[in-house]
């Protein structure tokens, strides 16, 4: 099946997520270099936990929005960029993703989550967006400085990372008039 193109950057473009992606999502969801800095980083996902997801995704557009990141030739699938939390009484919304390792330190999820800001504050008319990284994630924490948003708090040694222990959970947000498309 031809995938659905919802934004396009210059590398990476967001679309929907297929059922050809479970295989790819099985990878990055059980790989412990991708997990380690999530909230649950020694979960084991298994086919019927992706298939699961894919049917969620699909009717819970009101609560929250998925993306699958793929390169600008729509074929190959790269990650997962959402859109969690929509509060659309007051018009915010929390931003995640996940990437391959192997498609780390190239500007792919920077570029990823500048198409998903852009969507939420253009086609959404969201007025804010939030994001939180664990303190070790240097990585992520610049993806979304990059990207426009400002630490605005921290949850002191809130959340377990293999190899770190207890670590600080770093709060992320951005306004909508903070930005200009």
């Amino acid at each position: 099946m031809d995938r659905p193109v919802i934004m396009m950057g210059g590398k990476v473009a967001l679309g929907i997520l297929l059922d050809e992606d479970i295989p790819a999502l099985l990878n990055i969801y059980n790989d412990r270099n991708v997990t380690r800095y999530l909230r649950f980083p020694g979960g084991v996902q298994y086919l019927e936990n992706e298939k699961e997801f894919l049917n969620r995704v699909a009717l819970s557009r009101d609560k929250e929005l998925f993306f699958a990141i793929v390169n600008n030739g729509y074929k190959e699938f790269m990650g997962v960029a959402s859109l969690n939390d929509i509060d659309w009484r007051n018009g915010h919304a929390y931003v995640a993703y996940s990437i391959g390792k192997n498609y780390w330190g190239k500007g792919y999820t920077t570029e990823a989550v500048r198409l998903i800001v852009e969507y939420s504050f253009c086609f959404l008319n969201l007025r804010k967006l939030r994001s939180s990284v664990l303190r070790p994630n240097i990585a992520s924490i610049r993806v979304l400085e990059k990207n426009g948003f400002s630490l605005c708090g921290t949850f002191e040694r809130h959340s377990y990372a293999p190899g770190h222990g207890y670590v600080d959970e770093l709060l992320f947000e951005f306004f909508n008039e903070d930005h200009k498309f």
